[in-house]
């Protein structure tokens, strides 16, 4: 009987991923009765979602965030390859994913989206002081990120348009590449987000606009088919663009131009995705083969791996400058499909010092882990080093989590031991920052820990929040504003060490309301004991 019914699950779990119709009854209930709504997204996509000091933001990030207190749910962003996003959501490793994330055709057979609330447009960029033909795409060669839907118009228009050769297409795994492609001459032209384009990378003045509106696209938050999340989120949005929390994010991440174009097709029905014009439908669903979230999988399986945790040199160890060194994750297979000689482990981004691609040397099947380890010399000057790393499979396509390894070199202080896992944690820096603190929110207090595989926040002793990023801010939230508070960090490596300062508060303000303003409250230390007064 067992064995039996262990068949039957595995059989039922099988078609759930393959078909995609294993979208929870009642999602909404699980996430609500989880407390947490894992959000994925691909970094370096901005002003949607990007990394900063190895934080996740964005207006994707503050926007979902704002739907998970609506929700009254923490949301946990996790960062993933882009073209493994779908994959993400059809194995359960997220819940909802995003982040400059376009609804199309091909893609609404596979997840159900959210009504767009907001309405892109590409550019193609070019090198200031050239001169283009009126024609200037053909036979030209073009960067575009890997797996967005740009790639597929690309593929769907220009190279089965005849106007340029797939050799002259290069898909890069980040924006930053794609630009970088193009100015250093590997490509005539690169085509971006246009909003990307104006936050990002517009300063540079070797950069210039070829074209305007090549491509339309609209984003939405996609989640698996039947989800009852996706009308809940409607819904929420819908309040967001109303009482002008939705206008009030934009601002914050966008100049004037796209404040006015954040609420686009938000008003309309729940239940309803309606494509725009048929003119403007630039994706040919023929298209015979694409990449990453939006091609067929030939393998009736979904790739997905999971960090588990670091096994040497955890984040902002401190090493010696000219020195070999490895560093070594704990990964984990979460898809159904196996992982062979053709999987490779690959360098995305950021400062690398040694290999860019490592090849798994074993099968790896569905729910088993695995040390992948990376070899580099450290760099001569003292400063932080951070390089980020995804996991491709033989199609060449990236998916999973997004992992990094992240150091220090100091010539004085470093370590020599070329697989650092028992240096102790320090907590270098642990204070307050009210003036940094934004108005609307909670207390800001800034920390600084090396050697250390994660943090974690208290208030009382009792535990509020933790985090991998072992630099930055975080936000704790007193019960009331009057009061003595004690606020503890914990850093965790081959140790664990902590730190503390008690807060007072005496402003006796509503929650919430620390910030710039008329009534600012004014702030001390003494000693180990912060005070918050009203003069």
């Amino acid at each position: 009987m067992t064995k039996k019914l262990n068949f039957l699950l595995v059989v039922l779990m099988m078609i759930c991923l393959v078909t995609g119709v294993c979208a929870a009854q009642d999602q909404l209930a699980d996430i609500k009765n989880a407390g947490v709504l894992k959000f994925g997204v691909s970094s370096d996509y901005y002003p949607f979602v990007y990394m900063e000091d190895l934080t996740l933001d964005g207006l994707d990030i503050a926007m979902v965030k704002e739907l998970g207190r609506r929700l009254g749910v923490k949301v946990e962003p996790v960062d993933m390859a882009f073209d493994g996003l779908i994959d993400a959501v059809m194995i359960g490793q997220v819940d909802l994913i995003g982040g400059g994330f376009s609804i199309t055709e091909d893609r609404k057979e596979k997840v159900d989206f959210t009504n767009a609330y907001y309405q892109a447009g590409g550019v193609i960029l070019g090198k200031a002081g050239r001169t283009y033909a009126e024609d200037v795409i053909r036979n030209s060669k073009i960067a575009v990120l890997k797996g967005s839907s740009f790639e597929q118009w690309v593929a769907s228009n220009l190279v089965m348009g005849g106007r340029i050769s797939p050799a002259n297409v290069m898909a890069c795994a980040k924006n930053d590449a794609v630009i970088n492609a193009l100015k250093t001459d590997a490509v005539d032209l690169a085509l971006v987000d246009g909003d990307v384009y104006r936050s990002r990378y517009k300063s540079d003045s070797s950069i210039v606009v070829v074209t305007e509106n090549v491509v339309n696209e609209r984003y939405g938050y996609a989640a698996l088919k039947g989800s009852n999340l996706i009308p809940e989120l409607n819904n929420l949005l819908r309040e967001m663009i109303k009482d002008g929390t939705a206008q009030k994010i934009a601002d914050e991440y966008f100049s004037k131009d796209f404040s006015e174009q954040i609420a686009a097709n938000i008003t309309r029905p729940a239940q309803v995705v309606t494509p725009p014009p048929e003119e403007d439908i630039v994706i040919s669903r023929e298209l015979p083969v694409t990449s990453g979230a939006i091609a067929n999988n030939p393998a009736n399986c979904y790739n997905g791996m999971q960090f588990v945790g670091d096994v040497s040199i955890p984040d902002r160890t401190v090493l010696k400058p000219n020195m070999s060194a490895v560093k070594t994750w704990n990964i984990k297979n979460i898809g159904t499909c196996t992982w062979d000689s053709t999987y490779s482990f690959n360098y995305v981004k950021g400062s690398v010092f040694g290999p860019t691609t490592v090849a798994i040397n074993k099968l790896v099947g569905p729910g088993e882990t695995y040390e992948v380890s990376v070899t580099f010399n450290t760099p001569a000057a003292n400063g932080e080093y951070t390089a980020w790393w995804q996991m491709q499979n033989g199609s060449h396509q990236n998916f999973g989590q997004t992992i990094w390894y992240d150091f220090i070199v100091d010539a004085v202080s470093g370590s020599t031991n070329q697989r650092v896992n028992d240096a102790a944690p320090q907590i270098f820096k642990w204070y307050p920052d009210f003036y940094a603190t934004d108005q609307g929110k909670c207390p800001k207090v800034y920390y600084e820990v090396v050697n250390a595989y994660q943090v974690e926040f208290y208030i009382n002793n009792q535990f509020v929040d933790s985090s991998r990023n072992l630099k930055g801010y975080t936000y704790l939230c007193t019960p009331n504003r009057s009061g003595s508070y004690v606020f503890g960090i914990v850093a965790t490596g081959a140790t664990s060490v902590s730190d503390a300062f008690t807060f007072v508060d005496n402003t006796n303000y509503p929650r919430h309301d620390v910030g710039v303003s008329s009534d600012y409250p004014h702030w001390t230390m003494d000693g180990n004991i912060v005070y918050l007064t009203n003069q």
